[in-house]
């Protein structure tokens, strides 16, 4: 990099804070013509005679910078980022970056072209970052070379700083500290030797710019900064963890997807910069280094649904244009490589699940602990009731049947995901709001206008403090809202039938902090015995149902919402009870059972009348086409007596008429003659899909090529047509391929089985578990996920 000789205003050329407007870079513009430019003068001041050249010899040059990166990286816990080490990928080949947090020091090695001498030569360090850098943005700074010995960090300073640390020949090491709130990017280092004249009045500047930019990220390691986390085994999980896993289904079955997050890979980082950028409108400033505003940016410009060239688009029923599952993603890396080639067209599709796991590996990338949490049983307050009317009409025997989905848009999704970011509120100037904030890229409401959600602090949510910043209000309803079962008549009168307390935020959980790929099950009955790894944080959220905490809560925050009735306050009238039971293990293509009980509770003899209803639903719990409706002849319930009814849907039929969808099922009763009197329960339900199984070695050296048996058992009547399994992870395939294995049709009943070499990357050194997370898709199935990963000797 060529030394570039200015003469310029001393009033920002020698560190001061009087900059040009425009935060122009002078040495960009001048290209390496010395200019001679006065100081601001008055009109009695004599234009300053130019400085004579050999006193512009005297002055030291710099001849080229070290910046360490090896030790610089380790010492900063980026050592894993594959844009630290040369490589090459896809063909191409580059070279290590320099990747460092904010808070810390690190070395820097000046070559020059004579000794260093304090008392003769003068050397600042200007750094900067964005297009119009300024230090009222925190996006410039000027630091004089400090000789004392001392480590800048000591101090707890909150601005920039440089100090010698040695000094040997024609190099002087210095280490460079920035600042625990700085903003985060890729920032340009500049040497700057100043040559002053006799008289002071003038004065020559050289301009060496490093030629390579210094990447700065938040640091959750550093006490200073607000993303602060200090328990070890979270950082590993939270930050240092590439690989997790996303609980779906119901809360009575839940289904584990691994994911492979990826932070660390080759272009993600690059990719998670530019995005907070994009989401920040392109606008450097200190907001770059606040993780409130991060968070905020970050979760608008995962998702595409403002128009806004975000990341990804939805699909509201999970279904892409070319029939396939939407459930396809097995990580962020390849979504993420897709979007860079064109950051105008967002990939498709994207549901919450996929959004998650993308906001995780961006908010994990640029050092922001970050976390994804299922809520099973996610209510959609629509109108900030605190209730979700579910409304029932009448069909033409009476019997409320009907569920309407234009009636209300409340809705009780089966499960929602969205994530945790840890990070100190200094905004709201109130230390219980610190640590775990929600943010949702997948939003069921606008927050601020824009699609996007929080960051709300957790602990807000659980006392109920709805006012707090930002959308806390829908948080607290998203876990905390009743459920309201309403009854239409004929004439348009509305009954409620029933009321639920306990059914939203019925669990909510997120993968247990072990550091390591996920290792679990991946399929899970609650009644069953099974291990999904999973950390179950509802108390964090939400005070026991019933208890005077809980109630506490619901009523502090019934003075925000729009609440004209208390929903406590509702009561359930009649003798009737009814309980659905819930469906056991149900394998996709088997017969399925239904069974409910209707118990008279009072103290005459009821004829009652009951139906059963089996319907499918997308994932955002809005209700399909009925395939099911059993209508049971009417039975007399003496007092105290219970009586059962079943019903039974042949596995062939369910699978023709449901496939892979999650499933509702209701039972109505009432008194036969008066529909008055009503109950009515529900249940979900989802088939239980065999996995992909992979087996393999536990342990292989670095380099080693190993085999790896892959089956799927077909539990289908039919031929599964279309077959073909994509991978990701830090395992790649042997000879590296990015395309999809195509596999031959699965016949009705049978198991297909092949054999794939795998190896690790070798990137990522430092790494010694390498995982691999699989789809497997056909044409008559919803999308099936594997899992494998190996132990690395190193």
């Amino acid at each position: 990099m060529h030394e570039v000789q200015v003469s310029a205003n001393l009033g920002y050329l020698s560190g001061g804070t009087d900059l040009p407007e425009d935060g122009r870079d002078f040495s960009n513009e001048i290209g390496g013509i010395c200019l001679i430019v006065p100081r601001r003068q008055t009109k009695k001041q004599k234009k300053p005679d130019t400085i004579p050249e050999e006193e512009l010899d005297k002055e030291v040059h710099v001849k080229s910078i070290e910046l360490h990166k090896g030790d610089n990286c380790e010492r900063h816990h980026t050592d894993r980022y594959e844009c630290t080490e040369s490589g090459e990928v896809n063909g191409e080949e580059f070279g290590a970056e320099l990747v460092v947090r904010r808070g810390d020091e690190f070395l820097v090695t000046i070559e020059l072209d004579r000794p260093y001498d304090k008392h003769s030569h003068h050397l600042n360090i200007v750094f900067k970052t964005g297009e119009r850098p300024l230090p009222s943005k925190g996006t410039f700074a000027v630091c004089t070379l400090n000789e004392k010995a001392e480590c800048i960090t000591d101090s707890g300073g909150h601005c920039w700083g440089v100090r010698l640390v040695t000094q040997d020949a024609y190099c002087i090491t210095v280490a460079v500290y920035s600042p625990p709130d700085c903003p985060i990017g890729e920032w340009e280092m500049i040497v700057k030797t100043v040559v002053r004249g006799q008289t002071g009045s003038e004065e020559a500047t050289w301009y060496y710019e490093c030629p390579e930019d210094i990447t700065i990220l938040l640091n959750p390691w550093c006490k200073d900064d607000a993303v602060y986390l200090p328990d070890e085994e979270l950082l590993k999980e939270y930050i240092l963890n590439d690989s997790g896993v996303c609980y779906r289904g119901s809360r009575h079955q839940i289904t584990a997807k691994p994911c492979y997050y990826g932070q660390f890979d080759h272009v993600v980082l690059d990719a998670a910069l530019f995005l907070l950028r994009k989401g920040l409108m392109f606008r450097s400033s200190s907001s770059m280094g606040d993780p409130v505003m991060i968070a905020r940016a970050l979760s608008k410009i995962v998702n595409g649904a403002d128009s806004n060239n975000g990341v990804s688009t939805g699909s509201r029923d999970g279904i892409h244009e070319d029939g396939r599952d939407t459930t396809a993603s097995n990580g962020s890396v390849k979504i993420l490589r897709q979007y860079m080639e064109d950051p105008t067209q967002p990939v498709k599709h994207g549901q919450c699940w996929v959004n998650a796991s993308l906001l995780t590996t961006v908010c994990r990338a640029v050092g922001l602990p970050c976390r994804s949490v299922t809520c099973f049983c996610s209510a959609h307050d629509s109108d900030l009731s605190l209730t979700v009317d579910k409304v029932f009409m009448e069909d033409d025997h009476g019997d409320p049947v009907i569920p309407s989905n234009w009636l209300t848009a409340d809705s009780v999704w089966p499960f929602h995901v969205w994530n945790e970011v840890w990070t100190s509120r200094l905004d709201l100037d109130n230390t219980n709001y610190d640590g775990w904030q929600v943010v949702d890229s997948t939003p069921q409401k606008r927050g601020d206008g824009l699609y996007r959600i929080g960051p709300a602090p957790v602990t807000a949510v659980k006392s109920g403090d709805v006012e707090v910043d930002y959308d806390t209000t829908f948080v607290f309803a998203e876990v905390n809202a009743d459920v309201i079962h309403w009854k239409q008549t004929i004439t348009g009168e509305l009954t409620a039938i029933r009321k639920i307390t306990d059914q939203v935020g019925a669990e909510l959980c997120t993968h247990r902090p072990t550091g390591r790929p996920y290792r679990g099950a991946q399929y899970y009955m609650l009644e069953q015995d099974g291990e999904l790894e999973r950390e179950i944080i509802t108390n964090n959220y939400k005070h026991e149902e019933g208890s005077v905490d809980k109630l506490a809560a619901v009523l502090k925050a019934t003075k925000i919402y729009n609440v004209t009735t208390n929903p406590c306050e509702i009561k359930q009238q009649g003798s009737l009870q009814i309980k659905i039971q819930k469906c056991d293990d149900v394998v996709i293509g088997a017969d399925v059972a239904f069974s409910f009980g209707v118990t008279n509770r009072g103290v005459e003899t009821r004829r009652v009348r009951t139906v059963l209803m089996v319907t499918p639903t997308c994932y955002r719990g809005v209700l399909r086409d009925t395939v099911h409706k059993y209508r049971f002849d009417d039975v007399d319930i003496s007092p105290g007596d219970e009586k059962t009814f079943t019903s039974c849907l042949d596995g062939a039929e369910a699978f023709e008429k449901i496939g892979g969808s999650p499933v509702k099922v209701n039972a109505y009763a009432h008194v036969a003659g008066d529909t008055t009197e009503t109950v009515e329960d529900e249940c979900d339900f989802t088939f239980h899909i065999p996995s992909l199984i992979f087996e393999g070695p536990c342990r292989c050296h670095r380099n080693d090529v190993i085999s790896v048996h892959v089956s799927f058992k077909n539990a289908l009547h039919i031929a599964l047509t279309g077959c073909f399994l994509d991978m990701e992870g830090s395992l790649e395939c042997e000879p590296p391929t990015t395309n999809p294995l195509i596999m031959q049709d699965i016949p009705a009943g049978e198991t297909y089985e092949t054999e794939i070499s795998l190896r690790a990357r070798k990137s990522q050194r430092r790494k010694s578990v390498r995982e691999l997370c699989a789809s497997f898709y056909c044409n008559e199935l919803p999308v099936i996920n594997g899992k494998y990963d190996i132990e690395l000797d190193v």
